[in-house]
């Protein structure tokens, strides 16, 4: 390994002269560095700057060690430690307390020393292995803070004395599914009979057309009768009542449904998706926090293998994206209360928030460089409206609270274009975040960081690529099977769940880590440059023939 010295400069002790040691190229390619470096005031700003970043992204993950260090050592309610927590919190994660504290660190002389002389040094005279080595650390401290986050989570516990019931809620199904098919109408039965088990005060179906409007009328008459044959079913009082409107609008659907709800709690739901019937009482559980305006659940979901190979893989695939969407948001909502999204299956909301008029007109107005009015992107909207006015989000990820669903069974062109939505959703919502509401930088820093800031840059086929090729290029004296092991033994942790479950998919998880996580970077990245279309896969084509709200049907 080669030393560097910043002065150039070797003594002769034996001749007694000085002999200068000169680098090629190096004044010509090192002088202006030298000059801003040397700059005592740009560079302790600079220390300043990037000693705030670390220090409020430190703040932030420990949040929870805080909280819990209080909740112990008050010994008082609850209550009372999230009021010593919250001040606390308020205080470390104050802006110019974190400046200033910054500030001082820049002054102290192992940081100076660290900035100013090590840093710099190690650059110079390794440039490649610099490289490489803030690769590995961009990429392998997320993997590792989610990763602990993730095991330490606890999802929010039932309430000894709850002051909300199934009965302060309503759900609304917005579908443009047609029952007369024969998949439709099994999924959608399956998916009012889980809801209705829960017990929710009303469900509101919103649906497109005068002519859906009636088939689901008759439909939901006809599973009623069914259903009252089942024991199950005996204290079952809930209301189902079927709207529609002109258009296939999902967010048009919804807020139609909305206007609507008498309750404190809206719960909207998918048509496929399936409930358990603790789903409610446990998702609850978390409005026992009067800043809470959003909850989101864990999904899964179901393993479909179909009649072929192909089968069996999309559904896989499809099952992974969940999966990740689960690992995520667990691991950031237990950081700093941040998610990168609500998913839409299945959410709940405090009605007042979502009847507001400033709600209603954002979400009926939205676009996005022009490209508009938004049909896509709901959830995201509806995530970032909570933070934007000072809601908390919460994840709750338990068996109890977990949803399921049907995806990937369609066919790989539906799940293709589904994977390309999804990945639009990400760049549009994402920027709007950063540059356009920037509350996220505030509220959850380490989400902004983690989650918003990421996106744009790790992309497995690009990010991958260059730690290989800076490793070649790098003097690492540690194999090259290490650094093998620890990129693809990473993008085992999201799956490992889902492969302790199922082993026999052990085939599937193999094939994903090194060939489709590369695929699946070609589609981001074409998404990346296609920001602007907004089309919604799987609703293209329907016609609205207009209609009015039903009459209400009872259980």
């Amino acid at each position: 390994m080669s030393n560097h010295f910043s002065s150039s400069q070797l003594t002769d002790t034996q001749a007694g002269s000085s002999i200068e040691e000169v680098r090629p190229n190096e004044y010509t390619i090192r002088a202006p560095f030298n000059l801003f470096l040397n700059t005592q005031t740009v560079n302790r700003l600079l220390r300043t700057y990037l000693l705030v970043a670390i220090t409020y992204t430190a703040v932030a993950y420990f949040r929870q060690a805080i909280a819990r260090a209080f909740s112990i050592v008050s010994r008082t309610s609850a209550k009372t430690a999230n009021v010593v927590t919250l001040t606390v919190f308020t205080i470390l994660t104050w802006q110019p307390t974190i400046i200033l504290a910054a500030f001082f660190l820049a002054f102290v002389p192992e940081v100076n020393e660290f900035f100013q002389h090590t840093l710099p040094d190690f650059f110079w005279a390794q440039p490649w292995s610099f490289v490489f080595w803030v690769l590995i650390i961009f990429k392998f401290s997320k993997v590792v803070i989610h990763l602990i986050s993730y095991i330490t989570y606890r999802p929010v516990p039932l309430p000894a004395h709850p002051t909300l019931s199934r009965s302060d809620v309503s759900v609304i199904i917005p579908t443009v599914g047609d029952v007369s098919e024969t998949q439709f109408h099994h999924e959608f039965e399956e998916c009012l009979k889980t809801i209705l088990l829960n017990r929710p005060l009303e469900i509101i179906i919103s649906t497109v057309g005068d002519q859906k409007r009636q088939q689901l009328v008759a439909f939901c008459q006809e599973a009623l009768q069914r259903f009252r044959a089942e024991p199950d079913f005996a204290d079952v009082n809930t209301t189902i009542r079927v709207i529609s409107i002109d258009v296939p609008d999902k967010r048009q659907q919804l807020l139609a449904g909305v206007q609507l709800v008498g309750t404190r709690i809206t719960a909207y739901a998918d048509d496929h998706v399936y409930w358990p019937r603790t789903f409610l009482e446990h998702t609850l559980a978390a409005f026992e926090d009067d800043l809470v305006g959003l909850v989101g659940t864990v999904k899964r979901v179901r393993r479909e293998r179909g009649n072929t190979l192909l089968d069996s893989l999309m559904n896989y695939l499809a099952l992974m994206y969940l999966e990740r969407h689960n690992y995520e948001c667990t691991a950031t909502n237990n950081i700093d209360g941040g998610v990168f999204v609500i998913s839409g299956r299945t959410a709940m909301t405090r009605t007042r928030i979502i009847q507001s008029a400033a709600f209603r007109n954002g979400f009926t107005s939205e676009s996005w460089l022009g490209a508009g009015p938004m049909k896509v992107d709901d959830d995201n909207f509806i995530t970032r409206f909570m933070v934007n006015h000072g809601y908390k989000t919460v994840f709750q990820n338990c068996p109890e609270a977990r949803m399921e669903t049907v995806l990937g069974v369609s066919g790989p062109r539906k799940l293709q274009g589904q994977m390309i939505r999804w990945a639009r959703t990400t760049v549009r919502s994402n920027a709007v975040s950063l540059l356009i509401d920037r509350t996220c930088w505030r509220a959850h820093p380490w989400t902004t960081w983690g989650m918003f800031i990421t996106s744009y840059l790790n992309n497995a086929l690009i990010y991958d690529s260059l730690l290989f090729y800076t490793f070649k290029k790098s003097d690492m004296s540690f194999p090259l099977l290490y650094l093998v092991a620890a990129v693809y033994g990473s993008k085992l942790i999201k799956p490992f769940g889902h492969l302790c479950r199922e082993p026999r998919d052990v085939f599937f998880v193999l094939f994903n880590v090194f060939v489709f996580s590369y695929v699946h970077s070609l589609l981001k990245i074409w998404a990346f440059l296609t920001p602007r279309n907004i089309a919604w896969t799987g609703r293209k084509g329907i016609d609205a023939a207009g209609g009015a709200a039903a009459p209400a049907v009872n259980t």
